[in-house]
């Protein structure tokens, strides 16, 4: 179920940023007053950022997420922003996502926390338009609203009615999200009948920069590409191989989300937010989908039990046994012996043992500090709002992502969302000819490995009585580095008629 998301405001240095007039969204998850405490409280936070030795992972990390901020991203700089900071006053915490940032950078990330949560505020309002071709944030710092029809006037006509931050600009498109979105549908509804003639899509996108379809394809050639383009017309086709999911102990107690999990076929996956059933009043832990299955990659279904850590006695615990995935592989392909399947989220449930406490609170941690938790390493859950545009910033906290801790200064694992309401096809484990598309799925530049699947991921909110705190957006499923997948959390509430507590 949706939640109406904030209006926000902030008092720059300089000049005041960015005022929605109370009342245009109703309730608040960062409420117009509590933006300068926000900001305050993130700033406090904030420590000299320490060298970082720039292998080529830790490059190709800090590049990718600079690059969704429109920060200066070659690699020489990187490489010496990561191994001597202090050459650049760079500071590092939660507000920029643990990644090092000049002071410079830092302003411009206060500038984007504020236009991400009135982006989101936005555009519940405006996606009733049938003219409205989507919002993003740019790495310029600019809101940008788009309308098929008068897009300058509407925009202009939308200042009239609530005062706008002035990083608000339109643009005018040629299609319309709602004609977009029937032409991706019409994609995903023949992925079977093209697999049939040897095309497997992975992938089926709208680019809203761009106005346009972005059609993967799994070993792109040029007949495919021909087909392609003579089924579905102006489209950008791309090469993408098909997503693996990510499904490779700790002990803490209470449970919280972000910790391993393992399956009794001794597959792993990371715990996400707590949730109620909302018939029945009986708590469950959610995670993902996917995670049900066993390492050889049979079909999985509810029954599979989840462990946690151990007992006193040195056995594994049990937390929970799954009773609903949304992954299953109905549909038999009786020339080729694959099955395949579909659904809005990657996402399962497994209601808690009688003797299981979990708490609403992100508790993640990385492999070098496994095992050692910190209250530095935890952060609670303040709100729940699955909405993200294209440009803001999220976070996501698996059991192996790098250098994950929640609030200590080694949080790192955060990035920009460059894609949202996407279709990914997920190969069932690597090499398997079975195939699973998530019809509704994000894209964002924070890092994830195997065993992170049903990770928390969430965006940094805040309000008078618990300060800064997570909103949870949703749970990761997988995706290569760059353009990790994770599932929208109003999604997943009704998929498993669950409603996430953080209380």
């Amino acid at each position: 179920m949706k939640r109406q998301q904030a209006t926000s405001g902030l008092t720059h240095t300089r000049s005041r940023l960015s005022v929605l007039v109370a009342g245009v969204l109703a309730a608040a998850n960062v409420a117009a007053d509590d933006v300068d405490k926000m900001i305050s409280s993130l700033e406090e936070t904030l420590q000299p950022a320490k060298p970082t030795k720039a292998t080529p992972r830790a490059l190709d990390q800090a590049v990718a997420a600079r690059e969704g901020l429109g920060f200066r991203s070659d690699r020489r700089y990187v490489a010496q922003l990561l191994e001597n900071p202090e050459r650049f006053n760079a500071l590092a915490g939660p507000l920029t996502g643990g990644h090092h940032a000049t002071p410079e950078e830092v302003e411009a990330l206060k500038i984007r926390l504020v236009l991400q949560e009135d982006a989101i505020a936005l555009a519940p309002a405006l996606s009733e338009d049938p003219d409205f071709a989507g919002i993003y944030i740019s790495t310029r710092n600019i809101i940008n609203i788009g309308f098929t029809f008068n897009a300058e006037k509407k925009v202009e006509e939308l200042r009239q009615k609530v005062r706008l931050p002035d990083r608000v600009q339109a643009f005018q498109a040629k299609r319309s999200m709602g004609e977009l979105e029937n032409d991706k549908n019409r994609v995903v509804d023949m992925s079977g009948e093209l697999t049939s003639k040897g095309i497997v899509v992975s992938q089926v996108a709208i680019d809203i920069i761009s106005n346009r379809l972005k059609i993967g394809v799994v070993k792109l050639d040029p007949n495919k590409l021909e087909t392609i383009q003579q089924l579905f017309g102006d489209v950008d086709i791309v090469d993408k191989p098909l997503n693996e999911v990510e499904n490779r102990s700790d002990t803490a107690t209470p449970m919280r989300a972000g910790v391993r999990i393992t399956n009794a076929a001794g597959g792993s996956c990371t715990s996400n937010w707590k949730a109620q059933d909302r018939t029945t009043g009986e708590m469950v832990t959610i995670t993902a989908g996917h995670c049900v299955s066993d390492v050889n990659g049979t079909f999985g279904g509810p029954g599979a039990d989840f462990f946690q850590g151990s007992t006193s006695t040195g056995a594994s615990r049990l937390i929970g046994t799954s009773d609903q995935t949304t992954w299953v592989f109905p549909v038999l392909n009786l020339f080729t012996g694959a099955r395949t399947g579909s659904g809005e989220v990657d996402a399962l449930r497994a209601p808690l043992e009688s003797n299981i406490f979990s708490m609403p609170s992100l508790y993640a941690y990385d492999n070098a500090n496994a095992g050692v938790f910190t209250d530095a390493e935890q952060a609670r859950v303040g709100a729940v709002d699955g909405t993200v545009v294209i440009g803001s910033v999220v976070c996501s906290g698996g059991q192996f992502s790098p250098g994950n801790q929640v609030g200590g200064s080694g949080w790192k694992n955060c990035g920009s969302v460059n894609a949202v309401n996407v279709a990914n096809a997920f190969t069932r484990q690597s090499g398997s000819a079975d195939v699973f598309t998530v019809l509704n799925t994000n894209e964002a530049t924070y890092t994830a490995i195997g065993g992170d699947s049903g990770a928390p991921t969430w965006r940094i909110g805040y309000n008078s009585t618990q300060g800064w705190h997570g909103i949870a957006v949703g749970h990761h499923s997988g995706g290569p580095a760059g353009a990790e997948i994770f599932n929208d959390i109003e999604r997943v509430e009704d998929a498993l008629n669950v409603d996430v507590r953080f209380y």
